[in-house]
């Protein structure tokens, strides 16, 4: 649960992750900007997900 977590904080500008996929992604900082959006919604359902599996079942 807790590194479900920290995939949806290190997504955001000021995570590693961002930094690191920066040349790899080959976006301009105002797509990436946008992108950020959907990667959210993505770690917040990995989060919910494993919370449920792992914390309630």
């Amino acid at each position: 649960m807790v590194h479900t977590g920290a995939t949806v904080i290190d997504h955001l500008p000021h995570g590693n992750y961002f930094h690191v996929t920066a040349n790899a992604m080959k976006m301009t900082f105002k797509e990436r900007m946008q992108a950020v959006v959907w990667e959210t919604g993505v770690g917040l359902t990995m989060a919910v997900v494993a919370v449920l599996m792992y914390g309630i079942l």
